[in-house]
C-alpha cells in the first residue's frame, strides 16, 4: 500500500516581532510553542493541517512550512488573517509557497507540485494553470 505526502514551504522567512508569533502561534490554537535548535528557535505546529511556525527571536525570522501530511484546506482562516496583517505591516503583498505531491511509490498521478500564497489581505490563494489551446 503507498504512503501519499503534501509538503510545503514558504520561499523566504519573513520578519517577526515576539508579539507577532505569539498571536500567530494562537490562532493555531497552540498554548504554548516548543523549543528546538538548542533553544534557539521556537516552534508551533496544528496538527490538524501539520502546518509549523518556528521563530528564531535573535534574528527576528519566521518560517512557514507543512511536512509530510499536510493539508492546505485544514490551515486555520485565523491563521492566514494573522499571517496577513503581518505581511501587511511589512509593506508585503503576499508570501509564496511551493507545495509538493509525492508518494512512496511511483503510482500514477502520484507525483506532482503546486503554488499558493498568503496575502496581505489574509487570504489563501491557489495558483491557477491552464495549458495553451
Amino acid at each position: 500500500m503507498p504512503d501519499y505526502y503534501t509538503t510545503f514551504t514558504a520561499d523566504e522567512t519573513i520578519k517577526c516581532t515576539e508579539k507577532e508569533f505569539k498571536t500567530l502561534f494562537r490562532s493555531l490554537g497552540i498554548k504554548k510553542p516548543e523549543s528546538i535548535d538548542d533553544e534557539e528557535a521556537l516552534r508551533a505546529t496544528h496538527e490538524e493541517s501539520a502546518l509549523s511556525i518556528e521563530f528564531y527571536p535573535k534574528v527576528s525570522d519566521l518560517y512557514v512550512y507543512g511536512e509530510q501530511y499536510a493539508s492546505l484546506d485544514d490551515i486555520p482562516a485565523k491563521f492566514v488573517k494573522e499571517l496577513g496583517k503581518v505581511l501587511k505591516l511589512q509593506g508585503r503583498k503576499f508570501l509564496e509557497f511551493g507545495v509538493a505531491y509525492s508518494c512512496s511509490r511511483t503510482c500514477p498521478g502520484s507525483h506532482g507540485g503546486d503554488t499558493f500564497r498568503i496575502t496581505d489581505s489574509g487570504k489563501l490563494v491557489i495558483a491557477e494553470r491552464s495549458w495553451p489551446k
